[in-house]
């Protein structure tokens, strides 16, 4: 660990302690609670859509006047739709894709994303809790636990976000405590012997204490089929939250937050191409169905997709923990508001896996290690009521990964590589930041915003594939890279109810190493955004409307793949490799809201068109395995950039006699397909995910005081199962139809 980190965790506790000293001077006053950031208050009837509040531009804000294209999902959206973890987020925001891969998280935002999981990697939408960017995929993969609401940020946030958010944001909001003693229970069971309880509880303890605490769990087994007897990937997930709130003064809070998760349950155990794809398998081994030369699509074979061979069924486990200690201080100093965030996540991981790895069942025996990160951000913002507005405030990251690795990867019996990494990375990342908007007319305003940001990364391995078989490459590599993003917009009150906003603004990420000699360095990737968008209340707040257009220009987008540099049956020169493409263009068209014609009845859609695009780029130019074979992607869509989706749902209320009422609704979700890709392998092979739609049904039973409610729903109810990404000859796959029951109460 780090000098520096010992630093930031002396910090964080000297700055809690002395903070909470204040409390002797604190009493002497007259405290009040802070302002809360409502994201769903009741509106004044059924007639009328809830006003949502957000903090997606760093302070208080309408999402009707929010310049920027995003999406809200509070609580009781996230409880409705089943939610346990990110991945439900694909069902409820347009352009978004949640999905997982060997049990880390990959985010894509109109078809933006990194598929690069490995320690050297980074994501590119940040992911943040409570305004902590959480670093690794692991660590993201946690269960949703008492959720105020989630911001799901969409284009480069490159001003106020930086780090890691070319594509887009998304923020998770934790409810934090609140002024009466209460709390919540909610337990659930469904198919796949599904198990999952949540508690809450509030305990104002005084005028300057208040605590909230929070736990849930969540299990249940196996969606896949087969491993004669072998556990096959399941969930065991457990998380606990306390929030502590600390309110000095009307003018001054302090609030820490302590939180632990737990992942205790069977590793990733691969579905092989099969059952989704048939082809001429490229090792030329019919056993060996790794990546094909010709794949074509099969699937919608609901047994045949979720069975695993088993030749590659063995027992795997997979333990991660992370513990988080965060702190936010507020002072209002009257024309400004000053906020201090700082952050600690550490994360420990152990996982054993399988994996069909070019030719061969690659069986990691030993997955383990560590990542520990501290992040401060200090900023001010204003509070007046004049003609200027603004937001200024300095960002510092540091993370340690490290990571042991062995794997046995065996031809055949009598023939085995036994392979050695160690790992360790260092990453750290400063920035100066800040956003204006200053008032041209009473309804047109300016907007600008810059942020300078400079990453360095290093990483060194002493053994890097090496073992008792294979001679040992050491590695040890340091790169710095630095980048001012800004951004240029007008915001036009067109009416009281309707606001438009456009803008131009750029993103980047940083770049980083390969440990292959051939492509050792990439550069940073940098994206350059134009935006239009409109956002209205109309018919008494009946409708909520928000639509955008945009036009990205990528340059140096980075992509990345599992591929082997010199022969496909020599698995010890096969690794993960991240290049870049020369270029890439996407434009999209994106449309959401809310609609209530009458008053017990809700529509809620959503619609995205995207043309995505490569610029000048093969993949694969006369490689030696291949030296006759030239690939041209040029102007071929991007991976996992489906065209179109939409998204259409409708809820009605139903009043009892006695007060009660049921809620029933319906959604369905169209997704129009994408692509899937072998970068840099010997054919840059591309697979084809057709057009899939999925409908949801939900039944919900509330009591009159709201304390009580029971629900009944169904998930992907004629089972569809869609490939959602693919590494050499194995795929992960969507959920199947799940169904459940889940009983609420309040106290």
């Amino acid at each position: 660990m780090t000098h520096s980190l010992h630093i930031g965790r002396r910090t964080l506790g000297l700055t809690a302690l002395a903070l909470a000293a204040g409390q002797v001077l604190a009493q002497a006053e007259a405290p009040a609670a802070p302002a809360a950031a409502a994201s769903e208050p009741q509106a004044s009837s059924r007639s009328e859509l809830p006003t949502v509040i957000v903090t997606a531009q760093k302070v208080m804000q309408p999402a009707s006047k929010t310049a920027v294209a995003l999406s809200v999902i509070g609580g009781e959206d996230l409880r409705l739709a089943g939610a346990v973890d990110a991945r439900a987020l694909q069902e409820l925001s347009p352009s978004v894709q949640v999905t997982q891969e060997s049990g880390r998280l990959q985010i894509n935002i109109r078809g933006v994303m990194s598929i690069n999981n490995t320690e050297r990697g980074d994501p590119s939408n940040a992911f943040n809790v409570d305004g902590l960017y959480i670093g690794r995929p692991e660590s993201q993969f946690s269960s949703f636990l008492d959720v105020e609401r989630i911001e799901v940020l969409r284009g480069p946030q490159g001003t106020l976000y930086g780090r890691n958010a070319t594509g887009g944001a998304v923020n998770v909001i934790s409810k934090k405590p609140g002024n009466r003693l209460g709390g919540t229970v909610s337990v659930e069971l469904g198919n796949y012997n599904a198990r999952r309880a949540e508690a809450t509880i509030d305990v104002p303890v005084n005028e300057l204490l208040k605590l909230r605490a929070a736990v849930g769990s969540n299990k249940r087994d196996t969606y896949l089929k087969g491993g004669a007897g072998v556990g096959l990937e399941d969930q065991d997930d457990m998380a606990a939250r306390l929030h502590a709130m600390l309110t000095f003064s009307p003018d001054t809070s302090l609030l820490l937050t302590a939180e632990h998760s737990k992942v205790n349950a069977n590793g990733f155990t691969p579905v092989t191409m099969k059952g989704s794809y048939t082809g001429t398998p490229k090792g030329g081994n019919a056993n060996w169905y790794n990546d094909l030369l010709n794949p074509v699509y099969i699937g919608n074979d609901d047994d045949a997709q979720r069975t695993v061979d088993p030749y590659y069924a063995r027992p795997t486990f997979r333990l991660n923990e992370n513990n988080g200690l965060r702190a936010e201080f507020r002072h209002n100093f009257g024309p400004a508001e000053l906020v201090y965030q700082v952050g600690h996540l550490k994360s420990t991981l152990s996982n054993s896996f399988i994996s069909p790895f070019n030719g061969a069942p690659f069986l990691g025996e030993t997955l383990a290690g560590e990542s520990e990160q501290l992040s401060h951000e200090l900023r001010l913002h204003s509070t007046g009521t004049g003609p200027l507005t603004w937001v200024a405030g300095a960002y510092l990251f540091e993370e340690d990964i490290t990571r042991s690795i062995r794997y046995n990867t065996f031809i055949n019996p009598n023939f085995t590589f036994r392979l050695k990494f160690e790992p360790t990375v260092e990453n750290k990342a400063k920035a100066l930041f800040g956003q204006s908007r200053y008032a041209l007319t009473d309804t047109l305003k300016l907007v600008t915003g810059v942020r300078f940001s400079k990453d360095t990364k290093s990483a060194r391995d002493e053994f890097n594939g090496g073992g008792l078989t294979i001679p040992a490459s050491p590695f040890n590599r340091t790169v710095d890279f630095s980048q001012t993003t800004w951004k240029l917009g007008l915001d036009w009150d067109l009416t009281r109810d309707t606001f438009v906003y456009g803008s131009v603004s750029t993103g980047y990420k940083a770049g980083g190493f390969n440990t292959s000699s051939d492509t050792l360095t990439y550069k940073p990737e940098e994206l350059t955004a134009v935006e239009l968008g409109i956002k209205t209340q109309a018919f008494k707040n009946r409708l909520q409307l928000s639509a955008s257009v945009f036009a990205y220009d990528y340059a140096d987008l980075q992509l990345t793949s599992t591929v082997c540099t010199t022969n496909a049956q020599n698995v010890n020169t096969c690794g993960s490799r991240t290049v870049n493409a020369a270029s890439a263009k996407m434009t999209g068209l994106e449309l959401e809201g809310r609609l209530r014609p009458w008053n017990d009845g809700t529509f809620d859609f959503g619609l995205s068109y995207n043309k995505s695009r490569f610029g000048s780029y093969q993949p694969v130019n006369k490689p030696p395995a291949a030296p006759t074979v030239v690939i041209d992607w040029t102007g071929q869509p991007l991976d996992r950039a489906p065209k179109g989706s939409l998204r259409l749902g409708y809820t009605h209320a139903f009043d009892l006699s006695n007060g009660s009422y049921f809620e029933v609704g319906a959604t369905a979700r169209y997704n129009s397909g994408y692509l899937m890709s072998s970068y840099g392998d010997d054919y840059a092979t591309r697979y084809h995910q057709p057009a899939f739609t999925k409908y949801d049904a939900q039944l919900v039973w509330r009591s009159a005081d709201d304390r009580y409610s029971v629900q009944v729903f169904g998930k992907n109810l004629t089972e569809e199962i869609n490939v959602e990404n693919r590494q050499p000859g194995t795929v992960n796959i969507g959920e199947p139809r799940t169904y459940g029951v889940r009983i609420s109460t309040k106290f």
